[in-house]
């Protein structure tokens, strides 16, 4: 079903950003990522945009992403988000098991 064994969508805009993308360039069949940027303060660098989407992370790119039966999610940020990812996740049949979680407090 998915090509890819490792898909990431972050959503946080760190300085480990170059490092994830030249990973993804390394295994392209077996890496991907996307960055979701919900405040950008800064211009994205040029060689970073083709990455970087603008606003949250939609049900429906979750869908196209989750595979019920392989996807192991690793969730950080304010509790909001975390509750809102989560319920869409488990809504989209991802057991509760496979969603791990660090929340900001």
């Amino acid at each position: 079903m998915f090509s890819r064994t490792l898909g990431i969508i972050f959503v946080a805009f760190t300085n480990f950003r170059s490092s994830i993308i030249e990973k993804c360039g390394e295994f392209p069949n077996k890496l991907s990522c996307n960055f979701h940027v919900t405040q950008q303060r800064a211009e994205v660098e040029p060689h970073l945009q083709p990455f970087v989407k603008g606003g949250r992370i939609s049900e429906e790119e979750l869908q196209a992403n989750v595979d019920p039966q392989r996807t192991l999610c690793y969730l950080c940020g304010p509790p909001p988000m975390i509750e809102a990812i989560s319920k869409t996740l488990l809504g989209l049949g991802l057991p509760k098991d496979r969603i791990l979680f660090e929340k900001w407090w």
